[in-house]
């Protein structure tokens, strides 16, 4: 997956009590690392992951490999066959995917003393 590049004109300031939350073209957005692939806003000094506000911030498995799965489950799940992911799905990313076809929720959306099975 190649990478777009860094557009500030496009972008908005994440921050809810910065008065230009939201707005988008207001001269306030500059690129702030085109190496870690951040933003800044002028007007509250906060600075802003490329991939803030998508399915990909924080996300630590590459982009491409997550679309590739999403892919791969929308295939899968045409045939309601009730069947989950192959195996060779899951042997060719290393790690199990959700058989109900549901993404699984990160340790980080987990209340206290629950577990990443439960449902």
């Amino acid at each position: 997956m190649e990478l777009t590049p860094l557009d500030p004109s496009e972008q908005f300031c994440f921050n809810p009590d910065c008065p230009d939350h939201g707005l988008v073209g207001k001269g306030n957005m500059y690129v702030h690392s085109y190496k870690e692939r951040r933003y800044g806003c002028h007007t509250c000094r906060r600075t802003f992951a490329a991939t803030k506000g998508t399915m990909f911030y924080r996300l630590r498995t590459p982009p491409q490999e997550v679309l590739d799965a999403i892919a791969q489950l929308v295939v899968a799940g045409g045939d309601h066959s009730g069947r989950g992911p192959s195996e060779g799905q899951e042997a060719r990313y290393g790690h199990r995917l959700a058989a109900s076809g549901r993404p699984t929720r990160r340790p980080s959306q987990l209340s206290y003393g629950e577990s990443a099975t439960n449902t």
